[in-house]
């Protein structure tokens, strides 16, 4: 597959179900699914606490994220809209939660996170960092009509970044 060529992967929940969906993989039942969750059922983000999939296959993020990396991607992101996104570099799951604005349009904020957090990794940024990046020019296109107007510039974004508490990164470990 074109998977083992990707360095980094980037896909939205609804295309990370489709992908799973396709991928030749055996799947845990729905009861080893719902023990996967095990401490993430209660508290955690949206897409950790509960299982994924379609009526045919269901999966948990941890699940979807061990099965692609196993097919070459390094680093995978998933976002999910006015929640927030999630990565994974194979051993940690990594979670920004959205910034919360005024959303004019949301067309161009998936385009404006993926093209900013792929600019910071080649750049030599950490994984964190590329995630606060992409999450702030995000929500400064969607606070806009348009797909470019609200882009940040790199000394934009440094500003930025210097200002977003960085405690709303959390990181889970890959088990």
């Amino acid at each position: 597959t074109a998977l083992c060529n990707i360095d980094t992967l980037i896909l939205n929940s609804y295309e990370a179900e489709l992908l799973m969906t396709s991928l030749t993989v055996k799947l845990p039942s729905m009861q080893s699914n719902l023990l996967a969750l095990g401490k993430f059922r209660e508290v955690g983000p949206e897409l950790l606490r509960k299982p994924m999939g379609s009526a045919t296959t269901c999966f948990t993020l941890m699940q979807f994220f061990n099965a692609v990396h196993q097919c070459g991607p390094t680093t995978i992101v998933v976002t999910n809209g006015a929640e927030g996104v999630y990565a994974s570099d194979g051993e940690t799951i990594y979670f920004h939660p959205s910034i919360k604005i005024n959303m004019v349009s949301s067309v161009g904020a998936g385009d404006a996170f993926g093209s900013c957090f792929v600019a910071q990794r080649l750049h030599g940024t950490s994984i964190e960092d590329a995630l606060r990046a992409g999450v702030i020019n995000s929500s400064s296109v969607i606070k806009h009509l348009g797909t470019q107007t609200g882009l940040l510039t790199q000394e934009e974004l440094e500003k930025h970044c210097a200002h977003l508490d960085k405690n709303l990164l959390k990181k889970y470990p890959i088990t």
